[in-house]
């Protein structure tokens, strides 16, 4: 026969599995499987371009982090060996670091590495890196070259682009034209290690890279948008894809793919003096229409005196920065002249024709008008007109009713005709003409008579007195009253 449990014994039992789940089950709890981390990057995300002067770092909580050190590594300035630098110790919940970016240059075409390092319990370690975060903080001026069109293949007589390098004395040049079915380079660069007979892995090296975003999206890093030929001194131009590839570990790379490339180019070389390339890239390469404006780069190869390969660019900086189309530099395709165009040609000339024809309407009139016969022609017939205006308006001038259009209907004439003869003779408009005919008639009658003024008024064309008064005060600067006192004829 069985005993039952006596209150010692269920409480006994209690307290051994008390003690076997603090044993075994709580330290599973507190203490993960490094295998299965619990750190994970919420900012920067790969791809992330920061344009502000802060980067915030923000690492995902979890329980079993005491406390963790954040890290970047990136390229200082004037310099292309990167260096890792501790932004700070956070040990507690939010696990975020504020960096302060602004006095570090942008970090282009690989960016800047994020490194989360976390003090776990039991002082186990476990780091993430965030790799493919670029920093665009500081504006780039980036030049411009105007691209002339060119109806041939290539244009040396323009505006060149100087290709330089702060580490050797050697430059070159480069020259862009355009036209409808290529965009047109040629560039020379001066290098005196330089000959032909240099080994083939050497030669392999040198030539001209040139570096193109058609859609302007001036990225930090080379997209599968970006358009590179690379035009070696010995061997055949070929082409270059790009894809930027981002893994769960937090790398960054880039991808490149090496395709042939069926550009028109050619490349010759003298020795100790340099090498000089010309290449065109085909429009259907650029889109259905060639842009107005993209960016560019154009990277060429010499030899300094140690025999070492170094690089000649349109931009300034180093090899992360001459290799971002974030700081390319800019081609403005100028419009295509009048003169390229046969149509426009032919319409020109018409045009030109037209233009000369209605010039010399004019001119024939105006050197018959200094032909001094027909002067003496002209002006006996305005003179002719002008007796003939006189004549109407000395025998309507009492008329209230007499206008001009009364003289034009008798000679035959425009009323702006008559005008502009009544102004060139007299200085004066026809209106001001008229009135002024009728005050000297009206100072002859009050020199002359006893008549009142408001006869003379009315008989000298005037609507009322007060209409004579004004008019006469404003001829001769007195009334009609003064001026019969001081003029009259006894």
């Amino acid at each position: 026969m069985k005993r039952p449990y006596s209150q010692s014994s269920i409480s006994e039992k209690f307290l051994y599995a008390y003690i076997l789940c603090f044993t075994f089950i709580t330290p599973a709890l507190a203490d993960p499987d490094p295998s299965s981390p619990c750190l994970k990057f919420i900012f920067p995300l790969q791809e992330t371009q920061i344009k502000s002067n802060t980067c915030t770092l923000s690492v995902t909580e979890c329980s079993s982090v005491k406390s963790i050190d954040f890290k970047a590594k990136y390229i200082p300035k004037d310099s292309s060996i990167p260096q890792i630098v501790t932004l700070g110790t956070i040990t507690r919940p939010p696990f975020k670091q504020i960096w302060d970016i602004s006095e570090i240059p942008n970090q282009l075409t690989y960016g800047v590495t994020c490194f989360a390092e976390a003090t776990l319990s039991r002082r186990k370690k476990e780091t993430i890196k965030q790799e493919g975060v670029f920093l665009i903080h500081n504006p780039v001026d980036p030049p411009e070259y105007h691209v002339s069109y060119s109806r041939g293949r290539y244009n040396t007589n323009s505006k060149t682009i100087s290709l330089t390098s702060s580490s050797v004395p050697f430059t070159g040049t480069a020259n862009i034209t355009w036209n409808e079915k290529a965009l047109l380079f040629h560039i020379k660069v001066d290098n005196s290690h330089f000959h032909s007979a240099l080994p083939k892995e050497k030669l392999a090296k040198l030539g001209a890279r040139i570096i193109l975003d058609p859609k302007n999206k001036r990225t930090a890093y080379l997209s599968s948008d970006i358009l590179i030929f690379m035009i070696p001194v010995t061997e055949k131009p070929y082409q270059i894809s790009t894809a930027p590839v981002y893994k769960e570990d937090g790398s960054f790379e880039i991808e490149e793919t090496y395709d042939s490339c069926r550009c028109q180019s050619s490349v010759s070389m003298d020795d100790f003096k340099g090498y000089t390339v010309t290449f065109s890239v085909p429009r259907n390469i650029l889109g259905p229409v060639i842009p107005e404006s993209f960016g560019c780069n154009i990277i060429t190869t010499v030899l300094d005196e140690n025999s070492t390969v170094r690089d000649l660019s349109w931009l300034t900086g180093n090899q992360f920065t001459i290799n971002s189309p974030f700081a390319f530099g800019r081609l403005i395709l100028q419009k295509k002249p009048l003169n390229a165009n046969l149509f426009i040609q032919w319409v020109l000339f018409f045009l030109i024709g037209l233009l000369c024809g209605i010039i010399a309407l004019p001119l024939s009139k105006a050197a018959r008008k200094l032909n001094p016969l027909v002067k003496f022609e002209n002006y006996e017939q305005e003179e002719q007109l002008i007796r003939n205006i006189n004549t109407i308006i000395d025998a309507e001038v009492t008329n209230k009713n007499f206008s001009i259009e009364d003289i034009a209907s008798k000679l035959s004439i425009a009323p702006r005709k008559v005008d502009a003869l009544i102004r060139r003779h007299f200085d004066r408009s026809f209106k001001k003409h008229l009135l002024f005919c009728r005050i000297e008639i009206v100072k002859e009658r009050l020199r002359s008579s006893n008549a009142s003024e408001i006869s003379i008024a009315n008989s000298c064309g005037f609507s009322s007195i007060d209409d004579m008064e004004r008019t006469f005060r404003a001829f001769s600067g007195m009334t009609p009253y003064r001026f019969r006192e001081e003029n009259r004829i006894s």
